[in-house]
This record gives C-alpha cells, structure tokens and sequence, in this order.
C-alpha cells in the first residue's frame, strides 16, 4: 500500500484474508482506519474454543497444519475430487458457484497451492497463535471493525462471532446473513451495500429477515 501511495487505509478480508487483516491492524493501528471480516472469529477465540462440531467441520485446520509431506500427499492424490468436496460447504452446496468459478477454482488448485496452504495453516497452530496469545488481553483493535457472517455456516453455528470479537475489538458492529461460508460469493446483495456504508463511514443497516 505504500509502494501504490497510501499511508492509511481500510482493509477487509474473508477467512483466511480476514485472519491477515485481523493481524495486520492490530501490528498497524496508525494505518488501518477501518477493519471488515467476512466469517471468522479471531483465531486465539477459535483454538481456545473447540467443540465437537466445529472440530468434524473443520478437520482440515489441523489434518493440513501435519508435517509436511504428509498432507500435501493426500490432498493431490485427487485434486479434483478435494477441491469440489471442500467448496461444497454443508447447507450451501456447489450452486453458488458458476460452472466458470468452479472451473477456475480447479485449475488454480495446484501441488504448489495446496503445498502453500498447508504451510499456512502450519502457521496458524504455530507461530499465529504464539503472537496472539502473547497479545490477548494486552492489545486491542481500536478502529471500527465489522463483522459479517453466515448464519448457515461453520462460524454462525458453532461460534457467538461478535462476542468473539469483543474480546479484541471494543468498536465492532456485525450480525449473520442468510448463507454459509461464501458471503462475498452467495449474497453480494447483502454484503456489498454493508460494506460500501461501513468504509464511507456510515452507520450500515443490519440485515434483518423479510425486511
């Protein structure tokens, strides 16, 4: 951001992106004026609070944080076969997704992508979570944050997001969509009105169902 001219700036981000943006605020408070997240709750909350559901949902957080190869192995067995079966996100099915989308999620899903992801991921279980359990109780987001999240997936059936975020960002607003874990994706309807209202500095409506 620099490097294009900006000193300060918004930032917004969806699962992974959201986790880089989360960390990115709290080490850069003098340069993010505002924070949106799309359907996570912040990592320290999330490995402090396994339950049962999330744990058989979300297996794939600790199989891919194994040491490598082992994963990676696994995984491009059957490339094709992993990366439809873990877009279809329960409640939500692949229909979201254009025949194109797909498609282009697929052929981005290489050896070196999923090598990538699971590095990430080792990341999380690691060196990400020694940095925010140093930080928890210690620091806080003091911008103004949104949060959004879909009612119908892993965060909104297994977590309470906002207060969730509380424990980090005391200027957090946010409720749940009508949607699993592609918000962007399934409801741009929702989202983008939301968004656009939050980072003009205005107070965005909340969704409300039937309204």
């Amino acid at each position: 951001m620099s490097a294009l001219g900006f000193e300060t700036f918004a930032v917004a981000g969806h699962d992974r992106g959201a986790r880089v943006a989360f960390r990115m605020t709290l080490d850069q408070p003098q340069r993010i004026t505002a924070l949106a997240a799309l359907d996570i709750v912040p990592t320290h909350h999330l490995l402090t609070h396994v339950g049962l559901g999330w744990a058989l949902e979300s297996y794939h957080w600790f199989f891919m944080a194994q040491k490598a190869p082992f994963p990676e192995r696994l995984i491009c067995a059957d490339l094709d076969y992993y990366i439809r079966y873990k877009l279809d996100k329960k409640g939500v099915g692949l229909e979201i997704f254009t025949p194109e989308a797909l498609r282009d999620y697929i052929r981005c899903t290489t050896p070196e992508q999923i090598h990538a992801v699971c590095e990430d991921y080792r990341a999380t279980v690691t060196l990400d979570y020694a940095m925010d359990r140093a930080d928890f109780g210690r620091r806080q987001i003091d911008c103004p944050v949104l949060i959004l999240w879909g009612s119908n997936s892993h965060c909104g059936r297994h977590f309470q997001p906002l207060e969730a975020w509380r424990e980090w960002a005391p200027k957090v607003r946010g409720w749940a969509i009508p949607t699993g874990h592609y918000p962007a994706e399934h409801r741009p309807d929702l989202v983008y009105p939301a968004f656009y209202d939050f980072f003009r500095g205005r107070a965005p409506a909340p969704y409300r169902e039937g309204v």
